[in-house]
């Protein structure tokens, strides 16, 4: 499920309840990874264990300055699912910015109406735009929202740029110019909101997993996406394992492989074993990094000598040699 986006906002727990009772892992983007976080972890260990399946939090995390102090009650809940019997795992990407389309900054009961010029300039405008304030507040300000993807023609210039940027350039003020950009066409934002701290804690919890939470981008695209899409795996072992050394090697390397592999339920990947897919990648490690940045990210990772996928190279020498091997997967229990 991804409650925090139309239209699965619509769906009740209940609904959800009933649903899970037909699958076997309930995994889920919660209705809130903010000020009410705690409430969403509470609705969604609910989930899965009145319908008897196993829970995955995608992408977990607390956002905004004034929720980092909610690791603590936040673990709490996961530590007494787990010894109440539930099985929880999690999944994060090792970035502390997010990246959401821009109309999700808006509360839900204005995504339902629609973001435009008579909402905004109707009975609920002042509430709409103290309750976005509000949480522009919570994240730290309209300087730690970045333009992404833009597809509106009119602002698709300023892809890249803060909110507090873009504003100063148009003599906007920050509100109504995020107001005009949602409510112009479809527009993605990367967004400062996490605390490094939390997301070591995170990492180190066993039952989490590394995951970009992106997607496959063609290398010439337009626009200023996330450096997950192209860097995660190579930022997570040079920076945090590497260099700050939050754990061992061969553990971050099963977060990356094996673990995630058995929470989808895949059953012949993720270790080299006899049998098993042959699917290994050997690794240079004073050469491993990303060079993905939020100002520049699509650009690929140094450091992957060879790759072989289903059994046969796909990289040798540090070079794609133009075979594509994959396929799509299924799992077969889970």
């Amino acid at each position: 499920s991804g409650l925090e986006y139309m239209p699965n906002a619509h769906s009740t727990t209940e609904e959800l309840i009933e649903m899970c009772r037909n699958v076997r892992v309930y995994s889920t983007h919660m209705r809130n990874e903010d000020d009410r976080v705690l409430e969403a972890m509470i609705e969604a260990i609910r989930i899965a264990s009145e319908s008897d399946v196993r829970l995955n939090i995608s992408h977990f995390k607390l956002q905004g300055q004034r929720n980092w102090n909610k690791a603590d009650s936040a673990f709490h809940l996961i530590h007494r699912a787990r010894g109440d019997g539930l099985n929880l795992t999690m999944d994060r990407y090792p970035y502390t910015a997010y990246h959401t389309a821009l109309n999700s900054l808006f509360p839900i009961w204005a995504q339902k109406k629609g973001l435009n010029l008579s909402l905004a300039r109707g009975r609920d405008g002042d509430v709409l735009r103290r309750q976005v304030e509000d949480k522009i507040s919570g994240i730290g300000g309209y300087d730690r929202i970045r333009l992404g993807v833009v597809y509106s023609n009119r602002y698709k210039k300023y892809s890249g740029k803060s909110l507090a940027e873009i504003a100063r350039s148009t003599g906007k003020p920050p509100y109504e110019l995020m107001f005009d950009i949602a409510s112009s066409g479809s527009a993605s934002t990367v967004v400062f909101a996490m605390s490094e701290e939390n997301l070591i804690r995170i990492f180190q919890d066993p039952f989490a997993s590394v995951a970009s939470d992106g997607s496959a981008l063609n290398p010439g695209m337009k626009g200023n996406p996330h450096p997950r899409n192209y860097g995660t795996f190579s930022h997570f072992l040079r920076y945090f394992v590497l260099e700050k050394k939050i754990m061992p090697l061969e553990q971050a390397i099963r977060k990356c492989s094996a673990l995630p592999a058995s929470v989808a339920g895949i059953t012949d990947r993720g270790q080299i074993q006899e049998g098993w897919k042959a699917d290994i990648g050997v690794l240079d490690l004073k050469k491993i990094r990303s060079y993905a940045s939020y100002d520049n990210p699509i650009r690929l990772s140094a450091g992957v000598e060879a790759l072989l996928v289903n059994g046969r190279f796909t990289i040798r020498n540090g070079r794609f040699n133009g075979t594509y091997s994959g396929k799509p997967l299924r799992n077969v229990v889970v």
